[in-house]
């Protein structure tokens, strides 16, 4: 496994630089160190650690050698450590390596102690925010600060003037929102986001769910979800409509994950805001990138299409 990966194997696989030889005559010459349920590696001495010794394989292939054990690995951090000079240059066997013992780690189960979920950062991603593109065609590439795969979650992409503030919540069975002038008809669909007190997508709850409003007056709405007993802050509130052109994770290099659209085009001459579903990636633990709210001031406006002036006509010959 790779340096730091979370996994479940029975076998390690060394990648050298050049093809090698084991040194006859070895025996074992890998230590598998189990660090414990603290998923934390520390020094020999270790309390709760266990160490078992391994042969390396028969044989190697080109630049690889491959190690396996035979006990079950339980959930918590390993330590590989291939012992020194225990490999030779192939066709040289006075050329020994590794000079000194070389370790790697890798983690089965999930850590307890991995628990911090990706940051974004919208100033390195795309489209930058407050930025003025050309194009009505968008990839939206993701800058986190840690290595992420992609999620389940999408990313919204709503037109600045169809995102309203809900401005007061009352809890209860339906619950009611107000949002001055909302000009929603009973039956109309909508998606709310930033509700916080209230669980997210694929818990039952509200946020991002297409939710059907009956519409009590002009500034008033309710949604058939129990609040009753639940302390909802709306602070950063908001309400999108339903349709809205989507993205979803699709590619990842390291910390940067790229999102492709797989609604419309985007209209020219319109400023948009960028939302996300909680867990559009995720880090190697499995912790979520949380929901992305209007709040973060993710936005940009594509160009309007303005038709070249036409100076002068000047006919072929």
């Amino acid at each position: 496994p790779l340096d730091g990966q979370t996994a479940a194997v029975a076998a390690a696989t060394l990648i050298l630089s050049e093809p090698v030889a084991l040194v006859a005559g070895t025996g074992d010459a890998v230590a598998v160190k189990w660090c414990g349920a603290d998923f934390v590696c520390g020094t020999a001495d270790d309390e709760d650690a266990t160490e078992s010794m391994v042969a390396l394989a028969g044989d190697t292939h080109e630049d690889q050698v491959n190690v396996g054990w035979s006990f079950d690995l339980d959930n918590g951090r390993f330590k590989v450590t291939l012992k020194a000079e225990r490999l030779s240059r192939a066709g040289d066997a006075d050329v020994k390596f590794p000079a000194e013992d070389y370790s790697f780690e890798f983690v089965k189960g999930a850590s307890p102690l991995e628990t911090t979920a990706p940051t974004l950062n919208t100033t390195l991603s795309h489209p930058a925010p407050g930025s003025l593109l050309g194009a009505t065609t968008q990839n939206y590439l993701l800058s986190l600060d840690e290595k992420v795969s992609c999620g389940t979650g999408k990313l919204l992409v709503v037109k600045e003037e169809d995102v309203k503030q809900v401005t007061e919540v009352t809890p209860g069975s339906p619950t009611s929102f107000t949002l001055t002038a909302h000009g929603l008809t009973t039956g109309d669909t909508v998606v709310m986001a930033g509700v916080a007190g209230w669980p997210e997508v694929g818990d039952s709850g509200i946020n991002y769910e297409d939710l059907t409003v009956a519409v009590v007056d002009p500034n008033t709405f309710t949604v058939a979800k129990d609040t009753t007993d639940k302390t909802v802050n709306i602070s950063n509130a908001i309400v999108v409509p339903t349709g809205s052109r989507e993205a979803t994770c699709a590619h990842v290099e390291g910390t940067r994950a790229l999102a492709t659209p797989t609604g419309a085009a985007l209209e020219a001459g319109t400023t948009y805001v960028v939302l996300g579903q909680p867990g559009v990636v995720q880090d190697e633990a499995g912790n979520k990138l949380g929901a992305i709210g209007a709040e973060r001031g993710w936005k940009f406006t594509v160009a309007a299409l303005t038709p070249p002036d036409v100076a002068m006509f000047k006919p072929g010959r």
